[in-house]
């Protein structure tokens, strides 16, 4: 059995074997087993390094490493798809929500900042939406509990409370 499938991985070419090893790991990220899908990537760029500029690749990269908490890495990796298309929301979107996750938070305001949004009370309406979710929700356990941190990082961005 080895030796037939030794013959049949020696039978695919080295891109065709980036494939098989992309496709399975797609298939393996949605059976959440999201190590082996990052392994089965990692073997496939190794295999293929064109994949690097490949954004379906780097999307599914991006997208495993964000389901394995290695935001910084997936932030960086999405930021690769968005520069491949920068007119997709929904890239945009996920690159964002790693940015945020991975807690470069001023990172995520700045870049709020800078959309094309018509009304400034929606903008102004989003960025604080932003502000409560990072002071409430992440690294809790890890922050010291300031009853007036919301308020201040509203009053850095030159907002207050009564626009959420």
């Amino acid at each position: 059995r080895r030796q037939r499938q030794k013959c049949i991985r020696d039978s695919f070419g080295t891109g065709e074997q980036a494939a098989a090893r992309f496709t399975r790991a797609r298939y393996l990220r949605e059976q959440s087993l999201h190590i082996e899908a990052l392994s089965d990537l990692d073997e496939a760029l190794r295999l293929d390094p064109t994949l690097e500029d490949h954004g379906p690749f780097l999307f599914s990269r991006a997208g495993t490493l964000f389901l394995l908490e290695q935001f910084v890495e997936s932030a960086h990796t999405y930021k690769r798809v968005v520069d491949l298309v920068p007119d997709d929301s929904f890239v945009r979107g996920l690159f964002h929500d790693a940015v945020l996750h991975a807690g470069q938070y001023k990172e995520v305001l700045d870049r709020l900042h800078a959309l094309d949004v018509d009304e400034v009370t929606t903008h102004e309406h989003l960025i604080g939406m932003v502000a409560v979710e990072v002071i409430q929700r992440f690294e809790i356990e890890q922050q010291e509990r300031d009853p007036d941190a919301a308020e201040k990082l509203l009053d850095f961005q030159g907002l207050s409370l009564r626009h959420i």
